[in-house]
């Protein structure tokens, strides 16, 4: 599947899978925080 991508929007999809991962961990620690 990534060979059929070009290299560009994988990067793009690999930065805004950790974008996401990151703000799942910002928002868990803001619940976190009363």
């Amino acid at each position: 599947m990534f060979r059929a991508l070009p290299v560009r929007e994988a990067v793009a999809d690999a930065e805004s899978i950790l974008k996401g991962e990151r703000a799942k961990r910002s928002r868990a620690a803001r619940q976190r925080v009363p």
